[in-house]
């Protein structure tokens, strides 16, 4: 990927990765394993390059829903790591002691929902709800995976009607884990059962569309192309565990939903097509004095919620987007969104 460590002999992606898990561990309270749920400047930052922003920053109150969070990327991490031994000694083992060390903490703590200070104005990603099963299932399931201690599954029951993965829904990603572990007892078939369930009612969405793409009104809300790829990934995940002659097609069509054949005409990812996202609501790309954007980012996707005061071509779902900095709620970018693109364009190549 041209960058520094690119000599190495560590895969870039990960080089890049582990540049963010780093800076996470800081976010973990070493005294009791608690995990702050944001850095924050008190408001959102403002014009100019990152290097320019010298406001403060808090931490702001350790969550229960941060910290499961914490303990299921750890968890997962430190499996990853494993096979990195060499280059990285003890990192696996450093991940895995914060993962449980926040387990911990959360067991002691398990309603500590974050509240936002009246002073902070920035978004607060806060649980609307007490509920926080999807935190707890998913960071029993890589703790579990990590550690091989089935203790870590006790109590933990699969919801009904699991949900596509998104930043306030991840009893998905705990459900790819226990899958994709046989010795997680019944909860591993169930899991399986579920992925299949999910990726066979998709599978009828695809059917059933004019343009041969899985998606329903509902899904047209912020971040619309990443519950696109998010659905994707559901759909290869289950052709993973039970080959189905519909599942990579319809996962292909919402990659070729965000890649422009959809009612706008544009490739959602900056720099690839003949008609992609030129203003993207991202400060690096708005002021680094470049006319094009930062390549290989991917906008949040058509929705008629209109949040912000931009103007909009059409108040139809898949119509509502517009390219300019001032629609930050379907032209912004966000890490969580080319998660999936990374994942669902690898997995397609494979």
């Amino acid at each position: 990927m041209n960058i520094p460590e690119s000599g190495d002999t560590v895969p870039d992606l990960l080089d890049e990765i582990l540049w963010n898990i780093d800076w996470l561990v800081t976010m973990q309270d070493p005294h009791d394993g608690g995990v702050y749920h944001k850095l924050t400047d008190l408001r959102f930052s403002g014009d100019g390059m990152p290097h320019q922003q010298n406001t403060k920053r808090f931490l702001v109150q350790k969550s229960t829903a941060a910290t499961l969070n914490f303990a299921a990327l750890m968890g997962y991490a430190s499996v990853v790591m494993r096979d990195y031994e060499k280059h990285f000694p003890g990192r696996a083992e450093q991940y895995l002691n914060a993962a449980e060390n926040a387990w911990t903490w959360a067991k002691k703590n398990p309603k500590l929902l974050y509240v936002q200070p009246q002073e902070v104005n920035t978004g607060a990603y806060a649980m609307v709800n007490e509920n926080l099963q999807d935190e707890w299932l998913w960071a029993a399931a890589e703790l579990f995976r990590a550690s091989g201690k089935k203790a870590y599954l006790n109590g933990i029951q699969l919801p009904e009607n699991p949900r596509v993965p998104e930043w306030s829904a991840v009893e998905g990603l705990g459900l790819y884990a226990l899958a994709r572990h046989n010795k997680a007892g019944k909860l591993h078939q169930q899991a399986r059962d579920q992925l299949i369930v999910m990726a066979n009612r998709m599978v009828k969405e695809y059917w059933q569309s004019g343009y041969l793409v899985p998606m329903t009104e509902v899904d047209f809300r912020w971040g619309s192309n990443a519950v696109a790829l998010n659905k994707a990934v559901v759909l290869l995940s289950a052709d993973r565990l039970q080959p189905n002659k519909d599942y990579r097609p319809a996962a292909r069509g919402l990659l070729d939903y965000v890649l422009g054949r959809n009612p706008t005409g544009y490739s959602y990812v900056t720099g690839f097509g003949t008609k992609s996202p030129m203003k993207p609501h991202h400060r690096i790309s708005h002021y680094d004095d470049v006319v094009a954007p930062v390549p290989g980012m991917l906008a949040g996707g058509a929705q008629p919620g209109w949040q912000d005061e931009c103007k909009y071509p059409s108040r139809l779902p898949a119509k509502s987007y517009s390219d300019d900095w001032c629609s930050y709620s379907t032209n912004e970018v966000a890490i969580n969104w080319n998660a999936p693109l990374v994942y669902v364009l690898a997995a397609l190549r494979e």
